[in-house]
């Protein structure tokens, strides 16, 4: 069982995040995470929950994707920065750094 408080604030640091890679990241493929919405705190647009103080940010959106795939080997995730870095260690131990930007930036 997962701490309701401890999503609700993954999705309060990271503003939104998909069903999908809230499974992956909290390791619990069959929760669909409706618990957290009786909360007030998050609300659910499709398959995105969002936070109630956020807006969905599609950036934040794909750097989670791609958080979600180096899940076990990522070293730093810069948030709240434009653009979003994530940094990553390979199986090989080299250091790779993905900078997640839209077409502005």
């Amino acid at each position: 069982m997962i701490d309701n408080q401890k999503v609700i604030n993954f999705i309060q640091d990271f503003s939104c995040a998909k069903l999908e890679q809230l499974q992956i990241i909290f390791d619990d493929n069959k929760n669909s995470f409706k618990s957290i919405l009786s909360s007030n705190m998050v609300s659910k647009k499709g398959n995105v929950f969002v936070h109630n103080t956020k807006q969905i940010n599609e950036e934040m959106l794909v750097a989670l994707d791609i958080l979600c795939k180096y899940k076990n080997r990522y070293v730093k995730f810069y948030k709240n920065y434009e653009p979003i870095f994530i940094s990553f260690m390979t199986n090989d131990n080299l250091l790779y750094h993905i900078i997640v930007a839209n077409e502005e930036n």
